[in-house]
């Protein structure tokens, strides 16, 4: 009976962390997408900046929003558009390296922090998800697609919100320039107005 009494302790708290563990867990995903939520990209974009910053190296991240999304929600009502941000969150994680930590940023953007990768490397990465997105949406006979925008640190930033602005400016370029295409923020200078 004592060790009975005695398991029963124990058992009682560790039960708890475990439940503890799941909900801090479930607390930095999208039920939607599967992927991280803001607040964790929030926390990580942090932490990768001291990271970097400590080892004197470059990473970068891109910020992406779906071109026609209201649209669609509109022909095809929310409940389809949630399968469909479901299935972009599905294609944006199979197209980034398992180093590389997607998150759904809110409504119909993601963002993505692509560590140890250089400008011309995410670009690579943005460029593949884009087209995979295309092409999938393309099969569905759907107009969506989406733009993206890039910012590297420290080059575009070295604190979370100028990383963040700059890719947002990239982004809102490349929407404002077609839409469907990935956009670096340093180009945005070199073109003309």
């Amino acid at each position: 009976r004592l060790l009975e009494q005695v398991a029963w302790q124990i058992a009682t708290p560790v039960e708890n962390s475990q439940l503890y563990a799941k909900a801090e867990q479930r607390s930095r995903i999208d039920e939607l997408t599967g992927l991280f939520n803001r607040r964790h990209f929030e926390e990580r974009l942090k932490e990768e900046i001291a990271r970097h910053s400590r080892q004197g190296n470059v990473f970068s991240l891109f910020l992406l929003d779906l071109d026609n999304f209201k649209t669609y929600n509109d022909i095809y009502g929310h409940p389809s558009g949630d399968k469909l941000l479901n299935q972009i969150g599905g294609i944006i994680r199979n197209s980034v390296r398992t180093a590389d930590q997607a998150f759904r940023y809110g409504g119909d953007e993601f963002i993505a922090i692509l560590p140890h990768t250089t400008m011309n490397d995410a670009y690579s990465v943005a460029e593949r998800v884009r087209e995979q997105i295309a092409a999938e949406m393309e099969a569905r006979e759907t107009a969506v697609t989406c733009s993206i925008g890039l910012a590297s640190y420290p080059s575009d930033g070295v604190i979370s919100g100028e990383l963040v602005t700059t890719a947002d400016t990239a982004l809102y370029y490349a929407k404002h320039t077609g839409g469907n295409r990935v956009y670096l923020s340093s180009k945005i200078l070199s073109e003309p107005a």
